[in-house]
């Protein structure tokens, strides 16, 4: 593979690496992480420490705390311990996938990077036919790491469905349909 052609086939994944860093920022300090999603419209969601607070436009504030309370506008919703399990449930997951979207973005990024430098040996070096395979063989890798975070959606998507079976006053705040999950297995 050329140069040139190399810098096509880098730039989709650096793309894809460098619009999930910015949709995130993490400040270890406070151990908080927020995430905006543009697939649910005016929506965001915080994480601080175990608990997640999710902002939805038109829709008070609702937290989900580590034992499974549910928060909307500050007020703690009445549950029965069965409806706190759910509530847990569908904040472990959404934790899980935002933490594993985040590692396959930060390595889609750091694919691009280590792709442009080796463009730029190979140029020097006058040995450009090596580096596609090299790049090649380590975004197929990066590839089949976010197909499984498909398997990740699916179990937001069941989570997020019993929570909303169970505490009716969480739905507002449940975006993800059945039809995201089967987007996200088309190639």
């Amino acid at each position: 593979m050329t140069a040139s052609l190399l810098r096509f086939a880098a730039l989709p994944l650096l793309l894809a690496g460098a619009l999930v860093l910015t949709a995130c920022e993490r400040h270890d300090a406070s151990d908080r992480t927020v995430v905006k999603d543009d697939h649910i419209s005016g929506s965001a969601i915080t994480f601080d420490g175990d608990t997640v607070t999710l902002h939805r436009d038109n829709q008070p504030t609702a937290t989900i705390t580590a034992a499974g309370d549910l928060q909307i506008d500050g007020k703690t919703v009445t549950t029965t311990d069965a409806q706190r399990l759910a509530m847990t449930g569908y904040r472990k997951e959404l934790q899980a996938i935002t933490l594993a979207g985040i590692e396959v973005g930060k390595e889609g990024a750091k694919l691009g990077v280590d792709a442009a430098g080796e463009a730029i040996k190979g140029i020097f070096n006058g040995d450009t036919d090596k580096i596609g395979e090299k790049v090649e063989a380590r975004a197929e890798q990066i590839k089949q790491k976010a197909k499984k975070l498909c398997d990740n959606v699916e179990r937001l998507r069941v989570a997020q469905d019993a929570a909303v079976a169970l505490v009716p006053q969480f739905k507002p705040y449940a975006g993800l349909e059945h039809k995201d999950v089967t987007e996200c297995r088309v190639d």
